[in-house]
């Protein structure tokens, strides 16, 4: 017994006393940097995007003081930005707002306002002074009508009725199962964040498996979780999207999963412009405003 103590003692020492760190450089490559724009166009407001740079993986964030956002991507502010809509060619100036209702910030803006009461196309052409160049496409889809919008709180008899909290239910027109939407409830009256559900494909299947209740008749209905107090005054908006803004925003919600996790595989970002990352396209929703009772 006395010889494997001293075999184990030895063995600890060994171990200590060896220096297991070591110290490995690696040369990245360096990234090629691209144009990133996000461009929402919405009826009876300003032609207004956002255009940076893309920058490498390890560089710090960019914080710009004085603005509604923080940056991550350094802006491009030399860059000539058109929107075309019925030949009609909007140029839209370096100039720094914001939309605190989407919570979105811009850098290119013009005073003139989207009219999507005529109907065509939304073409986009950025080039900027080093030759790069984004074009893309998008239009206006057909708002999406909700019928009713109705709340239901805990029916557990543990919660005393004053701490119960509700789910809502929203139930809307049905449409073709080749268009995508999203839900988006916001807090009127609360510092609380919204309550964004997941964007998904209108068909039954995926419907019957995400939501407890689906589509019957002409109609269909989303519910959320428990989340909502009474007294609450809610915003609902129901969006229908462009699948080019759906697959967009799935694959930026994905990658920032996998960037948050050391074991999840790295995901590629589905752009919606060509010659660059981003997104131009409308935002067509029917909102409603609520108090929950």
């Amino acid at each position: 017994m006395t010889h494997i103590k001293l075999i184990v003692i030895l063995l600890i020492f060994f171990l200590y006393s060896c220096n297991l760190e070591s110290n490995i450089d690696i040369e990245l490559p360096k990234s090629k940097s691209q144009l990133v724009v996000e461009c929402y166009l919405e009826h009876g407001k300003p032609y207004q995007l956002l255009l940076t740079e893309t920058v490498s993986y390890l560089d710090p964030a960019i914080n710009i003081p004085n603005t509604y956002a923080q940056f991550n991507l350094p802006q491009v502010k030399d860059a000539l930005v058109y929107i075309t809509h019925n030949n009609h060619i909007v140029a839209l100036q370096y100039r720094m707002d914001g939309d605190l209702s989407n919570n979105k910030v811009f850098n290119y803006t013009s005073r003139e306002l989207v009219d999507s009461t005529q109907k065509g196309d939304y073409t986009l052409l950025i080039k900027d002074t080093k030759g790069r160049e984004i074009t893309a496409k998008t239009y206006f889809l057909p708002k999406i009508r909700m019928q009713e919008v109705n709340w239901k709180f805990q029916s557990d008899n543990n919660i005393v009725d004053s701490l119960k909290k509700a789910s809502i239910l929203v139930i809307h027109d049905k449409f073709s199962t080749t268009q995508f939407q999203r839900l988006q409830i916001g807090q009127a009256l609360s510092k609380r964040p919204n309550v964004d559900t997941d964007t998904f494909r209108v068909n039954k299947a995926i419907v019957d498996l995400e939501y407890p209740s689906f589509g019957s008749n002409n109609y269909l209905s989303i519910g959320t979780t428990y989340y909502f107090n009474k007294k609450d005054t809610l915003y609902v908006r129901l969006f229908n999207m462009e699948k080019q803004w759906y697959d967009y925003r799935e694959s930026v919600l994905a990658s920032k999963a996998a960037n948050e996790s050391p074991f999840a595989q790295p995901t590629r970002i589905i752009s919606g412009v060509t010659g660059g990352l981003g997104i131009f396209t409308t935002l067509v929703y029917d909102k409603k405003t609520i108090i929950i009772k």
